[in-house]
């Protein structure tokens, strides 16, 4: 599973890579025409970083909520659509709708970066940084690729009737397609998703056969009232710290629970108290009883 997703986002992130490059390199060269002012030659750069800024945040927070795949796609839709309208500006000669095209392209350029971490949510501790840097590696392939599509994009455009200039967003929005079919098919289970549900699964591992192992716990107290106590049986009383170390974590191993009565009513807690410890009950002894052997006498205060 997880190589496959290492594998579908690479991909993703060659074919979407080539969007970026493309608007980046003839982006400013078609803002210096259609605005007809070398001023704006680096508005193309500045608005595509805006639009990658602004939706960092807000491409988070879907991802959380709805998983990586729901993020992608949404970035990637974001770019099919930005180099739509670089075409359009191309073929009306209108600088506005060169501008939002590279907004658009910048929202995919936020999701390009935010998936090198769905690459390793299912990854193992010692296999993080090789998944990371094979997605980077991938983006990379795109950009490069981009700018060189300046030749190739005039052929595409003159063989579908638009300017030479629209041909290389044509070839990037055929590679932002890509990419989002690649992700939006491929991308299940959602690898966020599953790996939220293997912590929860992982951290109820216990739960699984927690009633047989809290039985057991229950079980040795009562047993061990009956027979002996942790002196005559030292064994017995780390078991059970252990056992509900496994159940409750390293808290409930440091206040480990002792045999209480004869009759099997409750354990007694180890804990804090000021300078010195204190023994309380969880239910005191029943009367009469004064306690089974290994048991300390009820002290319901502490002791200094």
């Amino acid at each position: 599973m997880q190589r496959r997703t290492v594998v579908l986002l690479s991909a993703a992130q060659v074919f979407g890579g080539i969007g970026t490059g493309a608007t980046v390199s003839i982006g400013s060269i078609l803002a210096v025409e259609l605005s007809v002012s070398s001023a704006w030659a680096g508005a193309v750069a500045t608005v595509m970083t805006l639009g990658a800024a602004l939706a960092a945040l807000p491409l988070a927070s879907l991802a959380d909520r709805r998983g990586r795949r729901a993020g992608q796609v949404t970035g990637l839709s974001a770019a099919l659509a930005g180099a739509t309208l670089m075409v359009l500006a191309v073929v009306s000669g209108l600088f506005i709708l060169l501008v939002l095209g590279a907004a658009g392209i910048g929202v995919g350029t936020a999701a390009s970066l935010q998936a090198r971490f769905a690459a390793v949510d299912l990854a193992d501790t010692e296999h993080r940084g090789r998944a990371l840097s094979a997605v980077v590696w991938a983006v990379t392939v795109g950009a490069v690729a981009g700018p060189n599509l300046i030749q190739p994009g005039t052929v595409v455009g003159e063989a579908l009737g638009l300017p030479p200039v629209a041909g290389p967003f044509v070839i990037a929005g055929a590679g932002l397609l890509v990419a989002n079919v690649l992700v939006f098919a491929g991308l299940r289970p959602d690898p966020l998703l599953l790996a939220r549900e293997i912590a929860s699964r992982e951290a109820g591992g216990g739960g699984q056969g927690k009633e047989q192992v809290l039985a057991a716990v229950q079980g040795h107290c009562s047993e061990g009232a009956a027979t002996s106590g942790p002196a005559q049986n030292p064994g017995a009383g780390s078991w059970t710290s252990e056992a509900r170390r496994r159940l409750t974590g390293p808290r409930a191993a440091r206040h480990p629970r002792l045999p209480d009565s004869a009759s099997g009513g409750g354990c007694r807690r180890r804990s804090a108290c000021g300078d010195g410890g204190c023994d309380v009950h969880d239910a005191p002894p029943p009367a009469g009883t004064g306690g089974g052997p290994g048991c300390r006498p009820h002290r319901p205060h502490c002791v200094r």
